[in-house]
């Protein structure tokens, strides 16, 4: 099966502020871990608009004991506010470790590009891809 509309997610780490207690890789490693839920996003938004694309900017605050406490989009090239809204009420189910420093702040810039981006418009075989097909995971 071909299939244009693969979410193809790249990440990387940016801190609002020093981390107390608590270290980035480990920020990493969990976002790493929840990176399905923003990846679902994503997917519904590409269902209404394949050619959907853009950086989504998250800033976040880890409470003390590990549960997002606040978080909202800093910036968003994307303009859809439907897969934002859904990037945000997700990523206040993550949990982290707690943190001996108290609150953390930080920002998580996500990178939404589909299979059919990267390929430059070229339909896209994703049973080869190391992500899959949309819905068959």
């Amino acid at each position: 099966m071909r299939i244009p509309l693969l979410a193809s997610l790249l990440t990387g780490l940016a801190w609002a502020a020093p981390v107390p207690g608590l270290d980035p890789e480990v920020i990493r490693r969990v976002i790493k871990m929840q990176i399905g839920d923003v990846q679902r996003c994503y997917e519904q938004g590409l269902s209404k608009r394949p050619n959907l694309a853009g950086r989504v900017v998250l800033d976040a605050t880890i409470g003390a004991a590990g549960t997002i406490v606040s978080s909202k989009i800093a910036s968003s090239t994307l303009d859809d506010r439907a897969v934002e809204g859904c990037i945000v009420a997700s990523s206040r189910r993550w949990r982290f470790p707690r943190s001996a420093g108290g609150i953390v702040n930080f920002t998580y810039p996500f990178i939404l590009k589909s299979a059919f981006h990267l390929s430059g418009g070229k339909s896209v075989d994703c049973r080869n891809s190391m992500l899959g097909c949309p819905g068959n995971r």
